[in-house]
């Protein structure tokens, strides 16, 4: 007999909070902000190749700038800035026998 089981496929890695604290310490951008609105879609469309689905999940990001530590770009205090971010997420339908 053959069933189909959704399987939900992310990927996600285990980094050490000293190799995080590294890539803080090393950005060439430290700021503080505010939220000030955040716009977020998340459309799921088929996966033909394997019979499930992809969501893409995308925010977008209005932000005041309220404390500058250090700016390579030149972002001044009181800055209101845009920033967006894109992430994918897979549904795949696999076929499992004996389920």
């Amino acid at each position: 007999m053959t069933a189909r089981r959704l399987i939900a496929a992310t990927a996600r890695a285990d980094v050490p909070n000293k190799v995080i604290q590294g890539w803080q310490d090393s950005a060439l951008e430290s700021l503080r902000l505010t939220v000030l609105s955040k716009q977020e879609t998340s459309p799921a469309r088929p996966w033909v190749a394997g019979g499930g689905s992809v969501t893409t999940t995308e925010a977008t990001l209005t932000a005041k700038v309220d404390e500058v530590h250090r700016t390579a770009s030149g972002v001044a205090l009181g800055s209101v800035i845009t920033g967006a971010v894109r992430d994918h997420a897979l549904l795949a339908a696999s076929r499992i026998a004996g389920c």
